[in-house]
C-alpha cells in the first residue's frame, strides 16, 4: 500500500509543478521536505507519548 500512494503523490508532484521554473521548484521541494519531516516528527514524538501514557 505504502508503494502505492508514495507514486500516487509523487505523480500529482510532477503533474502539478511541470511548469515551475527551477528556482521556484526548488523552493517547492525544500518547503514539502521540511513539512514531511515535521510530520514524521511529530508522528514519532506522538507513539513516544502514547507508549509512555500506556505504561503508567
Amino acid at each position: 500500500m505504502s508503494n502505492v500512494v508514495m507514486k500516487d503523490v509523487q505523480r500529482t508532484i510532477r503533474e502539478r509543478t511541470v511548469e515551475m521554473e527551477s528556482e521556484e521548484y526548488a523552493a517547492f521541494m525544500r518547503e514539502l521536505a521540511e513539512w514531511a519531516q515535521t510530520q514524521a516528527d511529530m508522528a514519532e514524538y506522538a507513539d513516544d507519548i502514547y507508549r509512555h501514557f500506556d505504561n503508567d
